[in-house]
């Protein structure tokens, strides 16, 4: 039990990170309609995005490759979970309700 202990903190820290990077992607992609520079804030957003995964999954993993595939699924576990939470919310919105608040 004691060696299931880390494992499972490191299942709920890729559910946290992937939380953290994909409602960040969905943040973005909302705000680009917009913005002046989409291109800039896309890429400066992906950049930030990673940057915090990446140190994430290294802090995560310490030396311990397992911890690091621990992580690796809770992130595709929650992703999994966004996109069905995403194409529910999607799927009631009225149709050309999806493109931002551009008014055309």
């Amino acid at each position: 039990m004691v060696y299931l202990t880390p494992l499972f903190l490191a299942l709920t820290a890729g559910l946290v990170l992937a939380l953290f990077y994909f409602q960040g992607l969905w943040f973005t992609v909302r705000c680009m309609p917009d913005l002046k520079n989409p291109l800039r804030a896309t890429f400066i957003s992906f950049a930030l995005r990673l940057s915090f995964v990446l140190v994430g999954f290294y802090l995560v993993m310490g030396n311990h490759p397992e911890r690091l595939v621990a992580a690796l699924c809770g992130f595709i576990l929650m992703r999994e979970i966004l996109i069905r939470h995403r194409m529910k919310e999607l799927s009631t919105l009225p149709k050309g309700a999806v493109c931002g608040n551009r008014s055309h």
